[in-house]
């Protein structure tokens, strides 16, 4: 549905990976993977980068609706995102490297 910023923000079933490529033990990589293509693909994934949050773009666009999608790319194809331990009420970049990093550090 388009918001008065020309926003568009697709369909859940349209962010969510099949299995093999959710967020789960041994899969980061994947998941990684998985996770920067759909944001490129629906040209959100500047807002993977922590930072981003300081730069909004000039053409309308909603940022924190981009940013909010970014986010639910995240989270929503991670098998129990809480138990996690990172707080989600962040800009999705900021929980991308909280991520990354608490990954790294387990050997996922």
């Amino acid at each position: 549905m388009d918001d008065v910023y020309g926003f568009r923000a697709p369909a859940v079933r349209d962010i969510i990976f099949p299995e093999h490529l959710r967020l789960r033990p041994g899969n980061w990589e994947n998941y990684k993977h998985a996770v920067e293509i759909t944001c490129r693909l629906h040209l959100v994934d500047q807002h993977l980068t922590t930072g981003a949050f300081t730069r909004r773009p000039s053409e309308g666009v909603d940022w924190l609706q981009e940013s909010e999608l970014c986010k639910a790319i995240i989270v929503f194809n991670a098998d129990n995102f809480a138990a996690l331990g990172i707080e989600t009420n962040d800009f999705a970049g900021n929980i991308w490297e909280s991520l990354g990093k608490k990954m790294r550090a387990m050997m996922w």
